[in-house]
């Protein structure tokens, strides 16, 4: 059977044209993983993008930007990175828009804490794209973070006289560089 949108470039290559856009297939000629890819290209379900958000957290993950930060943020950030992984992990980081960052974060407006390291941390890996030269502009830059509600708020309570008495005498601690 004739493969429709198939197109064979004079080095050999094959393509598969969708709106468009021509879409190369690795795979060999007449096996089947070639028709695999093709189907996958026609359906939209290819496999991974190259430009994936697994790809993009993988590669961040092992930058500078990353190390760099204190454990505790990269601790809180982790668990960020593990729900975006398990929600948009082989979605292309090209397709991010800022109406998707803003639907994730509200998704999650239960946890504010949460919601609000949505965009911060997608802010970061956006940058991290921008330097791949996988995004020109960052789409999650600028979205504002969701107020704590006040019955979610804890009142400041100063230390009583006998708690700064006790600090008091405990002895100093130095730290050794």
């Amino acid at each position: 059977m004739k493969k429709k949108f198939l197109w064979q470039h004079p080095s050999g290559r094959w393509y598969v044209r969708v709106q468009g856009r021509y879409h190369r297939i690795a795979a060999q000629e007449r096996t089947p993983e070639f028709d695999l890819e093709y189907w996958e290209i026609l359906t939209g379900k290819r496999i991974q993008a190259k430009t994936s958000w697994s790809a993009l957290m993988k590669d961040c993950r092992v930058s500078d930007r990353w190390t760099s930060l204190k454990p505790r943020t990269r601790q809180d950030y982790e668990k960020v990175l593990t729900y975006l992984e398990e929600k948009i992990g082989e979605r292309d980081v090209k397709l991010l828009s800022r109406q998707d960052v803003i639907k994730a974060q509200r998704a999650n407006a239960h946890r504010v804490r949460f919601a609000n390291y949505i965009p911060q941390m997608l802010v970061i890996l956006c940058e991290h794209a921008i330097d791949l030269g996988w995004l020109s502009q960052n789409p999650a830059e600028g979205v504002r973070h969701l107020p704590t509600p006040d019955d979610k708020k804890q009142a400041h309570l100063p230390w009583t006289d006998q708690a700064v008495a006790t600090f008091r005498k405990r002895p100093a601690i130095t730290l050794v560089a």
